[in-house]
């Protein structure tokens, strides 16, 4: 009985040592074929053994085996693991040089860089990940923005626009970069002068501005904290609503929000004149859209072609 306990034990553990030798840790090629000749040469000489004593030497000589072989994985792997959060630092630090990211941005990447080299598990890299989704969209929506801006000839956004005195484009931008992660329920509403050129050409920039701002205040009345609304490009404003209620009951709201004619009173070479221009809106559900970069792209979309020239605005004295 004692001779078939024997050959069992001996059994198991020859299956286990074939386990090892073909599963262990590969960290390394040319040392990894090592220690599975090792392994097999051990198991041959387990198997042969002609006693107890030798059958004890031979796993003690395994044992230690196991124990250089996973000594030498765990400092291959904490080398490894510091390479790469060496050059995920370095990343880091090139893309905030190059994107001039603010401190409040540079503050997050730096933390997030750090946690993301210290977790230890799946489950505390999701919980970064999907802030840092986050923060890399805002960085990335800016550099488009700005680069949009560049080749416009125009000067980069601040954090309040200059005529409506609402928040501007940036500040949009980092608001749908917050809401991106949870934007199921989430709502743009995107409201417009026409034609805000031709007010411009015929009436001066002056009228134009007052025509945006009277356009921020009709459409200000309608929406309150924690609605948010911003100074978009050219003649368009956005709100950014959520909104639990179906998707008809959202669209007439907006409706509700600009009136489809504005009129301001405006003087031109000592003449008062009645300028008349009209509005228009658009809706864009969040959850529908692919990515932050289509929202940005859609919203310029309506703004550039309500930015269009026509022949005759209408104005009366």
């Amino acid at each position: 009985m004692a001779g078939k306990q024997a050959a069992a034990l001996n059994r198991v553990i020859s299956v286990l040592m074939q386990g090892i030798a073909l599963h262990g840790l590969q960290y390394d090629e040319l040392a990894f074929r090592t220690f599975q000749d090792a392994v097999w040469k051990m198991r041959a000489g387990f198997d042969q053994a002609a006693d107890e004593d030798s059958a004890m030497l031979l796993a003690g000589a395994v044992i230690r085996l196991l124990e250089e072989h996973n000594d030498a994985a765990q400092a291959h792997l904490r080398a490894r693991h510091g390479e790469i959060g060496n050059m995920l630092g370095l990343i880091s630090e090139t893309l905030l040089d190059v994107t001039q990211a603010n401190p409040q941005t540079v503050t997050q990447v730096r933390g997030m860089a750090q946690e993301i080299v210290r977790a230890t598990s799946l489950n505390a890299l999701g919980a970064v990940r999907g802030r840092l989704e986050t923060c890399m969209a805002e960085i990335r929506a800016k550099a488009q923005l700005s680069a949009a801006n560049a080749r416009a000839g125009q000067v980069s956004t601040t954090a309040t626009d200059g005529v409506t005195g609402l928040p501007d484009a940036g500040s949009a931008i980092e608001a749908l970069a917050r809401a991106w992660p949870k934007r199921t329920d989430q709502f743009l509403g995107l409201f417009a002068l026409e034609y805000l050129e031709t007010i411009n050409q015929r009436f001066g920039f002056r009228s134009g501005d007052e025509l945006l701002q009277l356009l921020g205040q009709q459409v200000g009345r309608h929406f309150t904290h924690p609605d948010q609304l911003f100074r978009w490009r050219g003649p368009c404003l956005v709100a950014l609503v959520d909104r639990h209620a179906p998707e008809s009951f959202v669209a007439s709201e907006f409706a509700r929000a600009v009136p489809p004619r504005l009129e301001n009173a405006t003087t031109v070479r000592d003449r008062e004149a009645m300028v008349r221009v009209s509005t228009s809106w658009s809706m864009i559900r969040l959850d529908e859209l692919g990515s932050l970069d289509e929202a940005i792209a859609r919203m310029n979309e309506f703004s550039s072609t309500r930015s269009r020239y026509v022949r005759q605005v209408s104005a009366g004295a």
